[in-house]
């Protein structure tokens, strides 16, 4: 997925340099600009589609010109620099509780990424077009200007005056600015690749998109299965099916949310999660999982193991078009780690059953865990008189070995204190070392 921020302090944005990055899929966010091929919106990953109209030989359809008749009568026009004043911000804050579900900045100084930024006043030619029903304020839309390209950041308008196609009207107006500077295009922003309440801007003329190539293009070509975003699910959609006909266990396509966070923050390292949009997963116990990647300019799908590793044992990554390789690499993990599920399950859930029979002396016994060990991924953990204990499983030709280890106060670690092959040698370690430690581990 094509995805790229600048931030004006290391990368100064003037009028020419915002035509250019205007015409690479970049838009405005607050201080930076930035390009995404996808974004996470209305609950869903969708399509970003770039727009722009081509201002040369531009002419307003007649129901556009009776529009800007109409509210040119009720409206008077301010076109000025920005000032943000009190009253732009209280018609901002109106509009937003009024227009947006998903949090959007607390104020217009936030919006333009002006709050504490110095930068910010000199990195961009911003101006306002205010609109006034009398002495009130209407609407305000918001554009920032280049050498030959105007592009529209936003446009607040009082709910009041619905009925009057305000955020439509300030694109007629906004364009009508472009033209009388002698501007080559207007960016109105970005539709998506479904419906959706950004299809508003398509009503303009001349209309191109961009198609995430280095290519604009009239929009009557525009075709939504192009995207990427369409694409990738198409693809995954067909290897899921092809995978799960070969496998006992069935997968799953994940649409990954949080994978925008991560890609605008660069944490996908420190967070260890999926550097996809889109994967498939497939759950081989309550701690395993393998993840199945699609790479679409190579046209391979990428299969490896989700925060666990075998250290050799079995083969953790492939990549290949053929999906029947994946589903052996998937059944080779299945079947390894299923058998060690069911032992590691039930031999802990024979002690735990032993030391619930124990009255009071063993507590918060809860079976716990962890994809990052292997192959003992399991243990039992449970306090007794004042200590935290864990007991972990170990099969050594078939026979079980119970591994109890106690949580030591002073030396600030966990500590291994023999192994057992029962229930009740477990519980026989555990008692003699609780006399063994008496009160030493606390003075």
């Amino acid at each position: 997925m094509i995805f790229g921020v600048i931030t004006p302090h290391q990368e100064p944005v003037g009028r020419k340099s915002l035509d250019r990055l205007l015409a690479q899929g970049y838009f405005r966010h607050g201080y930076i600009v930035a390009a995404y091929e996808m974004m996470y919106f209305d609950e869903k990953i969708q399509g970003v589609v770039p727009l722009r109209s081509r201002l040369q030989g531009y002419e307003f359809s007649k129901r556009q010109r009776k529009l800007i008749r109409k509210n040119r009568d009720r409206f008077r026009k301010e076109v000025r620099p920005l000032k943000i004043t009190a009253e732009k911000d209280r018609l901002y804050r109106q509009y937003k509780s009024y227009r947006f579900k998903e949090q959007v900045e607390r104020s217009l100084s936030d919006f333009f990424g002006l709050t504490g930024n110095p930068y910010a006043k000199k990195a961009y030619d911003t101006w306002e077009i205010a609109f006034y029903d009398g002495n009130k304020l209407a609407a305000i839309s918001f554009v920032d200007i280049g050498e030959k390209a105007m592009a529209s950041l936003l446009c607040a308008f009082d709910p009041d005056y619905t009925s009057y196609s305000l955020g439509f009207y300030s694109m007629l107006e906004e364009t009508t600015l472009a033209m009388e500077l002698g501007l080559d295009y207007y960016y109105p922003g970005y539709t998506l690749d479904g419906p959706s309440c950004f299809d508003y801007k398509l009503r303009g003329n001349n209309l191109e998109f961009y198609d995430w190539k280095a290519n604009w293009k009239s929009w009557n070509e525009f075709k939504a299965e192009s995207t990427l975003c369409f694409q990738q699910r198409k693809v995954l959609l067909q290897g899921i099916q092809d995978i799960n006909r070969q496998l006992e266990i069935e997968g799953k396509i994940v649409e990954h949310t949080e994978y925008f966070s991560h890609i605008w923050h660069d944490t996908f390292e420190l967070a260890n999660v999926v550097k996809a949009p889109f994967y498939l997963s497939f759950k081989l116990s309550p701690y395993h999982e393998i993840v199945v990647r699609y790479l679409n300019q190579e046209g391979t799908f990428v299969a490896e193991t989700c925060n666990y590793q075998t250290h050799n044992q079995l083969q953790d990554y492939i990549e290949t078009k053929d999906t029947k390789q994946i589903s052996s690499l998937i059944k080779t993990h299945y079947l390894k780690i299923n058998h060690l599920y069911q032992n590691l399950f039930a031999k802990l859930k024979e002690l735990e059953e032993s030391l619930y029979n124990e009255d009071e002396t063993y507590q918060e016994i809860s079976l716990q865990g962890s994809s990052r060990i292997f192959p003992e991924f399991m243990w039992l953990s449970f306090t007794s008189r004042d200590y935290n204990w864990a007991v972990g499983l170990r099969f050594n030709d078939g026979i079980p070995h119970y591994i109890p280890s106690y949580y030591s106060y002073r030396e600030g670690q966990w500590k291994n204190c023999g192994w057992a092959t029962t229930t009740n040698e477990v519980k026989e370690l555990i008692n003699r070392k609780i006399e063994e430690l008496g009160c030493e581990e606390f003075t």
